[in-house]
C-alpha cells in the first residue's frame, strides 16, 4: 500500500457501496520498509529498499485510516487494519488467524516477483468463483516478476486480457471457474455481474469475504 492511496479509496468505496457491511473488512499489509527480496525474475533494475517510506510512517497512517473510519457508518466496529511485515510470511500468519476468511478482492501492487507468487500461492485456496485480483505492473517490460509469478501460478493461458487505454499495464481478473480460468480486464472496465459498482458483491453471498491489495514492499490490503 505504501502512503496508503489504494487503501483509503477502498475504504470510500466500501462506505457508498456497502456502508452497514461490517463484514466488509480491509487489511492492507506492508513492510513500510521497501522491497524485502528482488530475484533475477525483475530484471536489474531494481534493488532492496525500493519504495520504502518516512520511519514511523505506518503509525501516522494508521491514525488516518481510522480517523476515515470514524466518519463512516459503522463507527464503532474497527474495519480497516494495517499489518506490517514481508507479506509473504504475513500472509500466512493473516490465513492461520483467520481460518474461515474467503477473499472477494486482492489487489497486487507489489511489483516484484518473489511476494506476488507467494501470496498467490498462499491466497488461492480462499478465492472462489467470483473473486478478483488486481495487478498492478502486469506485462510490463520494467517489471518482468509480477507477470513472471502469475504465469507460473495461475498460467497465462487460463486469462484473457483487455486493457483501458489510458491505463494499459494495470489488469484485472475475475477467477470464473475453480480450475482457474478467469476474464483478465482493466480495472475500469469490468463487468461485475449484477452491479454497477467496481467492488466484489456482498459478503452474504459467500460467507466472508475480504479484499486484499498488495503494494510495493511486499504489501497486500484484504477487505472482506
Amino acid at each position: 500500500m505504501q502512503w496508503g492511496g489504494i487503501l483509503s479509496t477502498l475504504q470510500s468505496l466500501r462506505g457508498i457501496y456497502e456502508p452497514y457491511n461490517h463484514q466488509r473488512k480491509i487489511f492492507g499489509f506492508d513492510t513500510f520498509s521497501g522491497f524485502s527480496s528482488i530475484t533475477k525474475e525483475d530484471g536489474g533494475d531494481h534493488q532492496e529498499g525500493d519504495y520504502s517510506v518516512d520511519k514511523g510512517y505506518e503509525e501516522e497512517l494508521h491514525e488516518i485510516m481510522m480517523i476515515q473510519e470514524q466518519q463512516s457508518p459503522l463507527p464503532h466496529i474497527q474495519r480497516t487494519f494495517l499489518i506490517k511485515g514481508d507479506a509473504s510470511v504475513t500472509v500466512n500468519e493473516w490465513l492461520e488467524e483467520n481460518p474461515a476468511a474467503v477473499i472477494g478482492m486482492a489487489i497486487f501492487d507489489m511489483d516484484v516477483y518473489k511476494p506476488t507468487k507467494d501470496v498467490l500461492e498462499a491466497i488461492k485456496p480462499r478465492l472462489f468463483k467470483g473473486s478478483v485480483l488486481v495487478f498492478d505492473e502486469f506485462g510490463m517490460k520494467e517489471w518482468p516478476g509480477e507477470t513472471i509469478a502469475v504465469n507460473e501460478v495461475l498460467g497465462i493461458n487460463n486469462l484473457e486480457f483487455k486493457h483501458f487505454p489510458h491505463q494499459p499495464c494495470c489488469a484485472v481478473a475475475i477467477v470464473l471457474t475453480g480450475n482457474w480460468n478467469a476474464k483478465l480486464i482493466d480495472r475500469r472496465g469490468v463487468p461485475f455481474p449484477r452491479s454497477g459498482c467496481p467492488c466484489p458483491r456482498p459478503a452474504a453471498d459467500v460467507g466472508q469475504k475480504r479484499v486484499f491489495s498488495l503494494t510495493s514492499g511486499g504489501s497486500v490490503k484484504l477487505a472482506r
